[in-house]
């Protein structure tokens, strides 16, 4: 028996539809966690739709029952309330903060007192410790704005960023809006009338 042909024999590689097939596998695993990350992203996403669309909710039912927003002290149509977060009287009240991920929301009401746009109740979406919002939060923005307005730009329609966290609850003049980029500190949803 020739010993160098049974020693090429037995030291074969890997043939080609060998490696095709691990190529494949590989490319498979990573496609799925790819879309893994994705799906949880857009779950995130809605997440953060729904509970800014639960708070809207609780003023309308609110509005229902009592005639009035909750937080409109002096019941000329506008959240006015000077306190720190107006979450007393609703019935199954909101929360307030929410967590998606590793970002921790803040959620209070409000209403803008500026002549750009006229007098305008909104909800104000902040992160917690004042902090700017990062790429997957201005992903959950504008899918809120999206999903309100039809596009997403910060500076016209119903949902607006803004550069600067304003203070909480009560009136403010709200200007200078800006699109969505990593210097937004504070989102504004106008939901109870058109913003022009």
């Amino acid at each position: 028996m020739d010993e160098t042909k049974y020693t090429k024999n037995s030291q074969r590689g890997f043939t080609l539809i060998e490696m095709a097939i691990v190529l494949v596998i590989i490319g498979l695993i990573i496609g799925a966690t790819l879309k893994g990350t994705e799906l949880l992203r857009n779950a995130r996403a809605k997440k953060f739709i729904n509970t800014i669309r639960v708070c809207e909710m609780a003023q309308w039912a609110y509005l229902d029952r009592k005639g009035h927003f909750n937080g409109d002290t002096n019941l000329d149509g506008f959240m006015n309330a000077t306190s720190s977060y107006d979450w007393t009287g609703f019935t199954d009240k909101p929360e307030e903060s929410f967590v998606l991920g590793s970002s921790h929301f803040e959620i209070y009401y409000g209403y803008n007192t500026s002549t750009t746009i006229g007098n305008q109740n909104f909800i104000g979406i902040t992160k917690n410790n004042n902090e700017v919002f990062d790429e997957n939060d201005l992903f959950y923005v504008q899918s809120l704005d999206t999903t309100i307005d039809g596009v997403s730009d910060g500076t016209e329609g119903r949902v607006r960023g803004h550069g600067s966290d304003i203070a909480r609850n009560g009136g403010r003049a709200l200007a200078n809006f800006k699109d969505y980029d990593i210097s937004v500190k504070t989102v504004y949803y106008f939901f109870d009338r058109r913003v022009e």
